[in-house]
């Protein structure tokens, strides 16, 4: 760690305020640029303003130093950064602009006043990329980006691991949205070693992905160079085959090719970790494999060989295993089904999850005299059963703002059997603005 200083005006709704005067149609305009902190979406902005013409001296404005510089009709989202709002000045001698904020209204009626300028100077730790390299790109890659400070409360409020500063009563953090009990934890030394430890998985299970697509990259364009090795792959199968002969009692074989062809049609996928590295889709006796959704792919005819359960594209054979929903191609592996996304994502389809196979439904929220609550039901409609299912609600307004969250376990340690229901319950401090809970899981065990 090393120490930093951030240096925060408490009172302002806005931050890094810039304004250019630029000539339009000879007469000046404010160009005018800021962040909006995060309270809400601002529709209109009221600044104070002073003029001065070249020589420095002040342009009066009806006979007074300042006057209010008015911006209406806009509408600059939460923690956006607006660069080219322009405004008509009232006086053409006017070559420079200082702006001070004054009021500001937002989209759901409220409008804040600037209290003038109050100003502290906080000392927080930063995470120095130079001796912690593992726990800042572990931060930034499993939890947030915009990570790089400790959490650390003030008298004032407390500092965000994002660097906003937040009041003490917002336990949601205004800028990157992560609850101050989630980045206080995480960026605790357990929390750490935990965080580091997902990241050594996630880079172990990229590089095997990246070499597994890289072989079959380079199995794919020798065998598309070469164009031969139809028969040699076909020779192997077939010494496999007599050799082992007990593997027949764990394929699925065909009385004809019309039969077979048949019970193949359709995609196959061979998935990874939580992803569909590649598919092959077969129509007619066509064989196409792709490994992302917009590819074309490689395409091939199909030699069919129902008796032996096997058939063969290119050079490359595939085995269809007992019960004919799987295939075999060397290692690979290949289920019915599948969905193929960018880079190979995540596929839900006919691949079964917590995400999956747990329904939420029946969601009702709310309120008794001290808090607002959220009910709901969790059906395992799949095949296993599910253990410390932790779920999350981000309780709503009408306008789809999240107010609060709060976290419970749906399911905890007698699991959720296939076709069993539960109910839920979570509750915040009670909240008239909440019409609406969005309730997802987020961690469980199987």
């Amino acid at each position: 760690m090393r120490d930093a200083k951030k240096v925060i005006d408490i009172n302002a709704h806005i931050e890094n305020l810039k304004c250019e005067v630029v000539m339009d149609n000879a007469m000046p305009v404010a160009k005018i640029s800021f962040d909006n902190l995060g309270d809400g979406v601002i529709t209109a902005i009221k600044f104070d303003a002073c003029g001065y013409n070249s020589f420095g001296d002040i342009v009066p404005i009806n006979g007074k130093e300042k006057f209010f510089l008015i911006i209406q009709d806009i509408s600059i989202l939460k923690n956006e950064m607006v660069n080219d709002l322009k405004a008509k000045l009232p006086n053409a001698d006017i070559k420079k602009l200082v702006l001070t904020e004054n009021q500001i209204c937002y989209a759901d009626g409220t409008v804040a006043t600037y209290e003038g300028e109050n100003s502290y100077d906080f000392d927080i730790e930063e995470f120095d990329i130079n001796t912690e390299r593992e726990q800042f790109n572990a931060l930034k890659k499993m939890y947030d980006e915009r990570m790089k400070y400790v959490p650390k409360d003030f008298e004032q409020g407390w500092i965000c691991g994002c660097g906003r500063f937040n009041k003490s009563d917002h336990n949601l953090c205004s800028c990157c949205s992560k609850m101050k009990s989630d980045t206080i934890h995480v960026t605790s030394p357990q929390g750490l070693k935990e965080l580091v430890e997902k990241y050594h998985m996630w880079e172990d299970e990229e590089r095997r992905i990246a070499q597994e697509k890289a072989k079959l990259k380079e199995k794919e364009e020798r065998n598309k160079k070469i164009g031969i090795g139809i028969g040699i792959v076909c020779a192997i199968a077939l010494i496999v085959f007599i050799v082992n002969a007990s593997i027949m009692s764990k394929r699925e074989t065909y009385d004809s090719v019309d039969e077979m062809r048949s019970a193949m049609q359709g995609t196959w996928s061979h998935d990874g970790y939580n992803s569909v590295l590649w598919q092959i889709q077969i129509e007619g006796d066509t064989c196409t494999r792709k490994y992302e959704p917009d590819d074309e792919g490689y395409q091939g005819d199909i030699t069919w060989n129902p008796s032996k359960g096997t058939f063969t594209v290119r050079g490359t054979t595939y085995i269809v295993q007992k019960g004919g929903r799987s295939l075999m191609e060397g290692n690979y592996d290949y289920r019915r089904g599948g969905t193929l996304t960018a880079s190979g994502g995540y596929s839900s389809d006919n691949y079964e999850s917590v995400y999956t196979a747990l329904k939420i439904s029946g969601i009702s929220v709310t309120s008794n005299s001290s808090y607002t609550i959220c009910t709901g039901t969790i059906t395992n409609n799949g095949e296993k059963t599910y253990k410390f299912v932790q779920i999350k609600g981000a309780f709503k307004d009408s306008s789809g703002n999240v107010l609060d969250t709060d976290s419970t376990y749906g399911v905890g340690s007698e699991g959720l059997a296939p076709g069993e229901s539960t109910t839920f319950r979570m509750s915040i401090h009670k909240n008239a603005s909440v019409t609406d809970c969005s309730v997802s899981i987020y961690d469980y065990d199987d």
